[in-house]
């Protein structure tokens, strides 16, 4: 095969999705790879984790799949060798990006984009991070940055640190629907109770927790959490009140929710929340007062019809998927709520 012919087939391999994801296959792969020319056969290069390069840190800060497109953005830096080159591979294709390097010591920013129109490519993509030396670095798990360097997950653990001391420690809206549990979010000095409107996994007591003093003694829990559920509570003001009241002195609430997220759980989907929520309902009047607050896993909010009075939006405006509160109790309230929830919802949760 000639050069010009070898060079179309190139050119193919790197215009189309379908022939890279059949690249995949060892068989098809090694025979696409010896008809191309060397200067762009995937590189040869030995590999080598990118956390066990001395002084190379990475940082993956946008991970964004839009319109069948994949977005990433972030920054590398390595303090002991200049980075020569910046790319990314999806399986065993390679695949280099327009990059300047970055010198030794230089924290250089990076984006690049590609298509993904089948959504398969987010859990087993690397940066590759070749280096001065000849090895290429690869950096796995993009889809996890450093979680502990957002506020949100930082009151997380807050929350977990002060039940260090152990006792009781209750879960609202604790079943396993979606396959999640958070137990560990509890100390093992703990005793775990999980409560919910509807019996499942997980839950050891079935109640709605607007009525939540009618299943635990006051003044017996030291911790109350929940994840995700505080959207759905149709009256959180007065959740807030009845968690005070099984609550010891000194007990903390963690209350994980959304700031930005899509309608779900329909007609159980009330709320949204941000930094600014929880005053009004952790205070002295409730019993509580706020000790931390935190937004994390950003989101992009796009109009999909950008009419005249959305146009004060930037081409992304930013969210926040998840927001965290950790409240302890200060006090007794000193209002109450006394609405039934049957009052004011007369449908069921839907299981």
């Amino acid at each position: 095969m000639n050069e010009h012919r070898r060079a179309g087939l190139a050119g193919f391999v790197n215009r189309h999705a379908a022939v890279r994801r059949l690249a995949d296959n060892a068989r098809i792969r090694k025979t696409v790879e010896r008809l191309l020319p060397a200067s762009l056969r995937p590189p040869q290069h030995p590999t080598v984790p990118a956390a066990e390069v001395p002084g190379l840190t990475w940082y993956v800060n946008e991970l964004t799949r839009h319109r069948e497109r994949l977005w990433v953005g972030g920054w590398v830096e390595c303090t002991e060798q200049p980075i020569a080159r910046l790319g990314y591979t999806r399986g065993r294709m390679s695949t280099w990006v327009a990059w300047p390097g970055a010198p030794s010591g230089a924290r250089v920013p990076f984006a690049f984009a590609f298509d993904d129109p089948d959504a398969a490519v987010i859990g087993d993509l690397k940066l590759c991070l070749q280096l001065r030396d000849g090895r290429v670095a690869l950096a796995e798990n993009l889809s996890h940055p450093a979680w502990e360097q957002e506020p949100y997950h930082q009151v997380i653990a807050a929350f977990s640190a002060a039940l260090k001391g152990g006792g009781l420690v209750v879960e609202i809206g604790s079943r396993a629907r979606s396959g999640n549990v958070y137990r560990a979010v509890v100390p093992a000095a703990c005793e775990y109770r999980g409560f919910d409107i509807i019996g499942g996994p997980n839950v050891d007591v079935v109640g709605d927790v607007h009525s939540l003093s009618r299943h635990f003694p006051a003044g017996s829990v030291a911790g109350i959490f929940s994840m995700a559920t505080f959207e759905h509570v149709a009256m959180p003001w007065k959740v807030v009140l009845e968690m005070n009241r099984i609550l010891a002195p000194g007990g903390v609430v963690l209350t994980v929710t959304h700031q930005s997220w899509v309608i779900h759980e329909e007609p159980w989907d009330f709320w949204r929340f941000s930094n600014y929520t929880w005053p009004a309902l952790f205070n002295r009047a409730t019993g509580f007062a706020v000790e931390s607050v935190g937004m994390g896993e950003p989101v992009a909010i796009v109009p999909r019809v950008c009419t005249p009075d959305k146009v004060f939006l930037p081409d992304a405006a930013s969210g926040y998927a998840a927001v965290a509160c950790l409240a302890r109790k200060v006090g007794q309230a000193r209002v109450s709520w006394d609405v039934e929830l049957s009052d004011v919802i007369p449908d069921m949760y839907p299981e």
